[in-house]
């Protein structure tokens, strides 16, 4: 028995239909398709950038900087990337770590 394949709703063919009807009961029910799509690809979004550290697909990534508001400030644009990150203030707190990570320097 073969697995059925669903086709995920397309929000841009959705959108195209609402653009064309003039009928405004059924462009209710468009917009609410099309909100509903739209949601559901959020979710899925929302899903891979916060998925438990285990289940992230991506590298390690050991962030060493010894400037604080860039510990802060760059570490979360790394992670919106696919990258799970760890930080640390200098070398000896780097190589304390026993896990390989990616690792970058910048001197």
């Amino acid at each position: 028995m073969c697995p059925v394949k669903t086709e995920k709703p397309n929000w841009k063919k959705i959108a195209r239909r609402a653009a064309q009807e003039r009928d405004p009961d059924k462009l209710l029910a468009i917009i609410e398709e099309l909100n509903a799509a739209l949601e559901a690809r959020a979710n899925e979004r929302r899903a891979r950038l916060y998925a438990p550290t285990g289940h992230r697909i991506g590298k390690r990534l050991l962030f060493v900087d010894d400037e604080p508001n860039i510990r802060l400030t760059l570490p979360p644009v790394l992670e919106q990337h696919g990258f799970q990150v760890q930080v640390a203030a200098n070398l000896s707190e780097a190589l304390a770590d026993p896990q390989p990570h990616i690792r970058c320097c910048a001197l």
